[in-house]
């Protein structure tokens, strides 16, 4: 079977797909934290990675994936929504 490999839009890392968290822009521009990983549209990938998930909000990372700027607003969400998945499993 064939791996994914995908690359984080902050750090520029290449691993496999599962690696990452997948943040997605919709056909109707909603910007979401894609936790089924197969929602429709144009998407960007995070390392799981404490770092890269501050640097995000930082570097304004998703500017450069999604081609747009994207609000503050947006930017706070999905990283709420990351810290609500790792404070399943890890803290930052």
């Amino acid at each position: 079977m064939k791996v994914s490999i995908r690359t984080c839009v902050v750090c520029r890392k290449k691993d496999e797909r599962n690696n990452f968290f997948r943040v997605t822009k919709s056909p109707n521009g909603k910007i979401f934290l894609d936790k089924s990983y197969k929602s429709a549209g144009r998407s960007v990938y995070v390392c799981k990675d404490c770092k890269c998930i501050e640097t995000m909000l930082k570097k304004r990372s998703f500017n450069y994936g999604f081609k747009t700027n994207v609000s503050s607003v947006v930017y706070e969400s999905v990283y709420n929504d990351i810290k609500s998945v790792l404070d399943d499993n890890q803290s930052c």
